[in-house]
Parts: C-alpha cells; sequence; structure tokens
C-alpha cells in the first residue's frame, strides 16, 4: 500500500487523523521494508510524533498483539 498510495502523499496530513488511523497508517507503512525503507522510516517517524502516549500506552495494554508489535518496533529503532 505504501508503494501505490502513501509514496505520493505528504505525511503532513497525519497530524489530522485519529489515534486509530495513525496505528492503521503505521502498519501500513511497515508492512514490507523491502522498498523506500528510508521514507518508510521517516513516515514511521512522524506517526509517532503525532500519537499521544497515553492513547498508545492504553491500545498497547488492552489490545496485546499492538502491545507486541510496538516492542518490536522499539527494536527495531534501537538496532538502526
Amino acid at each position: 500500500m505504501y508503494d501505490k498510495i502513501f509514496v505520493r502523499c505528504n505525511p503532513a496530513f497525519l497530524q489530522d487523523l485519529s489515534q486509530t488511523v495513525l496505528l492503521s497508517v503505521a502498519a501500513a507503512v511497515t508492512a514490507s521494508m523491502a522498498t523506500n525503507p528510508a521514507k518508510r522510516l521517516d513516515w514511521l517517524e512522524i506517526i509517532f510524533s503525532c500519537v499521544d502516549p497515553q492513547v498508545s500506552n492504553h491500545i498497547a495494554s488492552t489490545h496485546p498483539y499492538i502491545g507486541e508489535c510496538r516492542g518490536k518496533a522499539s527494536l527495531l529503532f534501537l538496532g538502526l
């Protein structure tokens, strides 16, 4: 989805999205890192800057799979 849609968009629109939609966009952007990995990471950084930590923590605590994914994303960033 990233290569077909998001690569053509300016990520500034992310600031106006709900927390749930931001997490969905993050999932779509990082579904594959095979193409445009630097741009995808830029998008993910912008998404993380827009996500309210309180909402993110609540979602992660009530939905274990999202919490697990967030942990994997943290490991990815620490490995860079």
